[in-house]
């Protein structure tokens, strides 16, 4: 506030960007989303722009302000090359399904699919088939019990497990046989893939998504959950431990 007083953008910028630091740190991720705001202000055209964009994109996500997040990364899109640009609107179309702005959310998605080359079933009806498919489909596929490390992302499959986990993620709250077809359909393409992170990703959802069934499925649920945690303890990173422990 003194820097600015001061006339002196160029320091207040410095000290928004400590105390932004600070704040994330401290998890307190409203006041970072400030700071950052306020540095990236600050910044105008200069050479940190993306970086603090990337930054403010992420605080305001922690901070549960989905709407305000996309809208940043659509911007943070356009400074990007593709396949990080690609990346941004995905995770943008997630974040405006999940907090209630379908119409722009479902557009967006739209145009993911259309480049994955994933369809979308329109008719309720259609969704429940589809779902049923697929899901025959993968009751033929064994469930690897190694995890392989040295597995190499195919573009093309990773992204197609990544906009079938933002559809699923976002169509949860509000369209649950939706988000379970394209959340079979992760799960078949994470199969294909390999990569453990995906794979582990895609087996918690389906686990959170086959738990929403009656009772009967009780059993089933914990035994693909003993069957998550054996693969889990394979897996070095926080992120894998993490996800399985919410599952």
């Amino acid at each position: 506030t003194h820097w600015l007083a001061a006339k002196r953008p160029d320091r207040a910028a410095e000290y928004a960007l400590r105390a932004a630091e600070r704040a994330s740190r401290a998890l307190a991720f409203d006041r970072a989303a400030r700071m950052y705001r306020l540095a990236l202000e600050l910044e105008g055209n200069g050479p940190r722009v993306v970086e603090l964009r990337r930054h403010l994109v992420d605080a305001l996500s922690h901070a549960g302000r989905e709407a305000e997040a996309a809208d940043e990364r659509l911007v943070l899109a356009t400074a990007l090359a593709p396949h990080d640009a690609l990346e941004q609107r995905r995770r943008a179309a997630e974040q405006l399904l999940r907090s209630g702005h379908h119409e722009r959310g479902l557009a967006l998605l739209l145009e993911l699919l259309a480049v994955a080359g994933l369809p979308y079933p329109r008719s309720p009806l259609f969704v429940v088939l589809r779902l049923l498919w697929v899901r025959l489909l993968l009751s033929w596929k064994p469930l690897p019990h190694t995890l392989h490390f040295d597995a190499r992302d195919d573009d093309a499959h990773a992204l197609r497990v990544d906009i079938a986990c933002s559809a699923a993620s976002g169509f949860s709250m509000t369209d649950n046989v939706r988000g379970a077809y394209f959340q079979a359909v992760a799960l078949r393409e994470a199969l294909a893939v390999g990569e453990p992170e995906r794979l582990i990703h895609a087996l918690c959802m389906d686990i959170c998504f086959r738990a929403t069934g009656a009772h009967r499925v009780v059993a089933d649920i914990d035994a693909r959950l003993a069957h998550l945690d054996g693969l889990a303890a394979q897996a070095p990173t926080g992120p894998v431990r993490a996800m399985v422990e919410v599952a």
